[in-house]
């Protein structure tokens, strides 16, 4: 298994290892039981009640577990002691009200309705060190199954297990009061003929910190996980290489989503359908009602076949410190290489970078139909037919933002293309576009509010402290400080000290201060400002 650096969570971690002993409190003694030894099966075992604890030896035990008392469970590590459960049946069914534990061991060829590998009804279990392999349920969860119950699973691998009707390849869970919690474990190459190849969840609440999500398919939404009206928390992880042929290759989203410091990317939302396949939302897609928020997270290098590479939208969504980089679609009516923003949704970015995604029609980095807010942002090296940066056709509010780099077809907005609808810009840059001009525009589909620079006169900037027709002095897209990528502003550039004091955040895009000099920069970059501000004093 791929381990990812963590950090330490020792009272969480301590406090949920003795979840199976707390039970036995009341005895004077736990009472252990060796098998083989004490007892011939781990069933065997289980029904003796004089057993609280269970040492299971090295060697393959043959064996569909039921459990309807409290216990712990021990094997000798998932390399020694394996259960099969001969493809017939769960390989453990715990379905009562109880507390279990069950460590250091494989648990594989189970084949049950609900939880081939393990189905958990109404109790608290936890799972430690486990590896479950290659299970089958008929109906859902392939792996793991929860239905209203506790389920923890600390240092473990979810590797090819398969749901074949419904949903929840490697684990499902379902039922408001349901929760999950992973942490340091991998789950890969598990499938789902409908929904959620890795993990599926129905409205009920999922945790997940330190863990690698990959090379998971689902047949319908969320190749990695389908997140169902449910909650779902994510830090330090990586959903990687997985699957949907619908929507939402890494990741679908209709409930309550917040993802801290990870990697989206190399997911596909691809259906090969001939001769116009579909797909949408090849890293994300969050659909009504859906909320979600990512911070410190990189979405990059997914595919889709039609629109949002990167992401689809069509709900809430917002971005802090984020990089949604390299993503593409291959359909030629596709709209959004980056980010598609759909009719009604609302988009927030906040000091991120849009860069080097594809598409062929239009927004190359963002298509906005809904309603889009930038702050401290950069939208750099897109490239579309139609709006190479940004394609609008409703509302975008752009502020403190850098666009540059961005191309389409001759004519076209190679920086923005504002369709229909409103941009309203306000101390942004726009320059070195690839395609005819920076922007395309009708009427007062673009519209200034001053202290805007742009490097040619197309931007329909015309307000007393705009500066049309001026080169910015932009350096590359790089590594300037801060956990995104920017165009540093370059000694004597003319957006230095060139904005409104009274209008600016606190920080650039970077989290260094504004202003360092008589009055802040616009653009993205604040030129000068050597200290670095946490992002708490967003």
């Amino acid at each position: 298994m791929k381990k990812l650096a963590t950090t330490c969570m020792p009272l969480l971690m301590t406090g949920l290892l003795m979840v199976g002993l707390a039970a036995l409190a009341p005895r004077a003694k736990a009472m252990t039981c060796n098998v083989p030894g004490d007892h011939a099966t781990i069933q065997a075992a289980v029904n003796a009640f004089s057993c609280d604890i269970i040492n299971v030896a090295a060697g393959a035990f043959n064996e569909n577990v039921i459990i309807t008392r409290d216990i712990v469970i021990v094997g000798a590590g998932p390399s020694l002691t394996t259960v099969n459960g001969g493809g017939s049946g769960s390989v453990f069914d715990i379905s009562a009200a109880i507390e279990v534990t069950i460590t250091e061991m494989t648990i594989t060829n189970g084949d049950g309705a609900f939880g081939g590998g393990v189905k958990v009804v109404d109790s608290t279990v936890l799972l430690d060190n486990v590896h479950i392999l290659r299970n089958v349920a008929a109906q859902s969860g392939g792996g793991v199954y929860n239905y209203n119950g506790h389920v923890t699973i600390f240092n473990s691998e979810i590797i090819g297990n398969h749901a074949e009707i419904v949903n929840g390849g490697g684990i499902y869970q379902a039922y408001i009061m349901a929760t999950l919690r992973l942490s340091n474990t991998l789950i890969a190459e598990n499938g789902s003929p409908n929904d959620g190849g890795g993990i599926y969840n129905s409205g009920g609440q999922v945790t997940i910190y330190n863990a690698d999500i990959q090379n998971n398919t689902a047949r319908r939404w969320g190749g990695g996980i389908e997140n169902m009206e449910g909650q779902l928390t994510l830090q330090a992880s990586q959903i990687l290489s997985n699957t949907a042929l619908v929507r939402g290759g890494g990741l679908d989203n209709t409930g309550m989503l917040t993802f801290t410091n990870g990697v989206i990317a190399y997911n596909r939302a691809i259906s090969p359908t001939i001769p116009n396949p579909t797909g949408r939302g090849g890293g994300i897609n969050n659909s009504l009602p859906g909320t979600a928020v990512f911070e410190n997270v990189t979405i990059a290098h997914n595919r889709t076949a039609v629109s949002g590479g990167g992401i689809w939208n069509e709900s809430q969504l917002t971005l802090w410190h984020t990089a949604v980089d390299d993503n593409s679609a291959s359909s030629g009516f596709g709209v959004g290489g980056g980010i598609l923003n759909g009719a009604g949704a609302a988009l927030d970015i906040h000091n991120s970078t849009i860069s080097r995604n594809n598409i062929i029609a239009s927004g190359g980095g963002i298509h906005n139909a809904g309603t889009l807010t930038m702050t401290n942002s950069t939208v750099s090296g897109n490239h579309a037919n139609g709006g190479g940066g940004l394609y609008n056709l409703e509302s975008a509010l752009v502020q403190f933002s850098t666009f540059s780099e961005n191309g389409a077809i001759a004519g076209a907005g190679g920086n923005m293309n504002g369709a229909s609808g409103t941009i309203s810009l306000t101390h942004t840059i726009i320059t070195d576009f690839d395609g005819g001009a920076n922007c395309l525009f009708a009427g007062n589909t673009i519209r200034s509010f001053d202290y805007n620079l742009a490097s040619d006169a197309t931007c329909h900037l015309n307000q007393a402290n705009d500066q049309p027709s001026t080169d910015p002095l932009l350096g590359p897209l790089q590594n300037n400080g801060g956990p995104t990528e920017t165009h540093a502003l370059m000694s004597g550039s003319p957006a230095i000290d060139a904005g409104d004091n009274a209008a600016c955040p606190a920080t650039d895009q970077r989290g260094y201060g504004r202003p360092f000099g008589l009055t802040c920069d616009p653009g993205a970059y604040e030129y000068g400002f050597l200290i670095y501000l946490p992002a708490i004093l967003r």
